[in-house]
This record gives C-alpha cells, sequence and structure tokens, in this order.
C-alpha cells in the first residue's frame, strides 16, 4: 500500500487527508499532497505503456509513457523502464545515483565488520605472550561498544560476538591471574 510521509516529523499522512492542504496530526506542520492513480497501480511489466487519457500522469523522464509508480525518495513518477526496484523501495536514477554517491544507508555497498575485527583482537595476538595484555582489552571495548551495529550486509549470526567476548574476557582473567600469582611469588622471596 502506498504512503504518503510528513514532510517535516516523517509520520505517514492519513489518507483522508490527501489531495489536499492539511496540518499533519503529530507535528502541525502544513501538508499538501496531490495523489495521482499511478500511486495506486501496481507494478506493471517492463514495457512502458503509452498515455491513453489526459488524467493518467506521465512519466518525468519519458513523457510519452504512462506513469505506474512514483520514486519513493522525490515523488517523481516513474513509467517501467525508469522504476528501479530498490529492496521494495522505487527509486528514480537520479535518487539512486545521489544515494551511492551519499553513502545513504538503504544503498550500502559496504560496511566495517567490528565482529570480526573484534574477534581477530582476542584470537590474532594469543600466539604472543605481550600482545593479548593490549589486544584483549580492545576486543572487549569493541564487542560491547558495536554489539548493535549492523553486522554485515549479507546476514550473520552474532556468534563471532560471543566468541571475541568469551576470549577477552579469559584472556583478561588469565593476566589478572598470572599477576596475582608473580605477586605472591614475590611476596614469598622476600620473606
Amino acid at each position: 500500500m502506498a504512503t504518503i510521509d510528513c514532510p517535516a516529523c516523517q509520520h505517514t499522512v492519513p489518507e483522508d487527508s490527501w489531495n489536499m492542504l492539511t496540518e499533519c496530526r503529530f507535528c502541525g506542520a502544513q501538508v499538501e499532497s496531490i495523489v495521482f492513480p499511478a500511486m495506486f497501480a501496481p507494478p506493471a511489466a517492463a514495457i512502458p505503456e503509452a498515455i491513453a487519457e489526459a488524467s493518467e500522469a506521465a512519466c518525468f523522464y519519458h513523457p510519452e509513457n504512462r506513469a505506474v509508480i512514483p520514486c519513493d525518495a522525490c515523488g517523481k513518477f516513474l513509467c517501467t523502464v525508469c522504476d528501479l526496484d530498490l529492496d521494495g523501495r522505487h527509486l528514480c536514477h537520479e535518487c539512486l545515483d545521489r544515494g551511492i554517491q551519499g553513502k545513504a544507508a538503504t544503498l550500502e555497498d559496504r560496511r566495517v565488520l567490528w565482529d570480526s575485527m573484534a574477534l581477530g583482537l582476542a584470537t590474532w595476538p594469543l600466539i604472543t605472550i605481550y600482545l593479548p595484555i593490549f589486544c584483549a582489552p580492545i576486543a572487549l571495548f569493541l564487542a560491547i561498544r558495536h554489539w548493535r551495529a549492523p553486522a554485515s550486509i549479507l546476514p550473520r549470526t552474532r556468534i563471532r560476538w560471543v566468541i571475541a567476548i568469551v576470549l577477552s574476557i579469559a584472556e583478561i582473567v588469565g593476566y589478572v591471574a598470572l599477576i596475582l600469582w608473580a605477586i605472591q611469588i614475590a611476596q614469598r622471596k622476600l620473606q
């Protein structure tokens, strides 16, 4: 179902307020929305249709083609040729380009894999004796700090986070125990 959002607060404008000037029920901003029948039309085939009636909306980029859907970002009407479906959002090519250049959240093409970084900091230093002293607290901090951060563009589980946290805590506890053991030995030698 197509929706229209208030430009000020992003809440959905009810259908009974479409095609008129009204106030947003949430923020009180003036909202005027003009809705054409293309807003309710289902996505059509890839072959564009010519405009049959004067009351039909035309594609912004191809005025001879009938519009089938508005761009979700800018509202321009698009024909089947211009409609770019991206995870259920319908965008025109300009908005898609702007989103890629501006690194819009819905158009991400890469992410920092904090879970893999924390796991690497917790496991690789185990090869040496001194690196876990520094890396374990950093890995624990990264794991806790970025726990809710998006993991990857592809679906992943949180097992890397859990392993990084468990290893980091084990390394920290191990070094604290080693330091306490060294202090006890030093105290015995002094007595």
